[in-house]
């Protein structure tokens, strides 16, 4: 199944956007999100995250409607999480989740350029 989570605006730029991706896990779905996405009229060089659990394509105004018009199923944040998270189990590489910001920075050295500042369940 395609899902996209909620639109959130990122930058004034694009307006709202959201992630696309298919709930079956390993090459059936990167072949239905690929199948999908050229659907709607994206690139296959579009693609976010190839090749990992966390793989989608960023879409928004027209495509996000034409997503919305061919199926794809809304979810929360919370959902498309769940989603990533049974691929990353299936490729034997479970979520890992950090508690604040800086017990992730310890960990793993920096997340730079991008820091959401959420302090809580913050998944990599």
């Amino acid at each position: 199944m395609i899902v996209h989570d909620t639109p959130v605006a990122y930058s004034e730029k694009y307006g709202p956007s959201a992630h696309l991706c298919s709930t079956l896990v390993g090459d059936e779905g990167k072949e239905e999100l690929i199948a999908f996405a050229q659907g709607i009229g994206l690139k296959v060089q579009w693609i976010q995250k190839e090749d990992q659990p966390t793989e989608h394509f960023d879409i928004f105004k027209g495509k996000l409607a034409a997503a919305k018009k061919a199926g794809a199923v809304l979810v929360n944040r919370d959902q498309i999480v769940a989603v990533w998270d049974r691929k990353r189990h299936h490729l034997g590489r479970p979520m890992i989740v950090f508690k604040t910001l800086d017990e992730c920075i310890e960990t793993i050295g920096t997340i730079a350029p991008f820091q959401s500042g959420r302090q809580t369940g913050m998944a990599l």
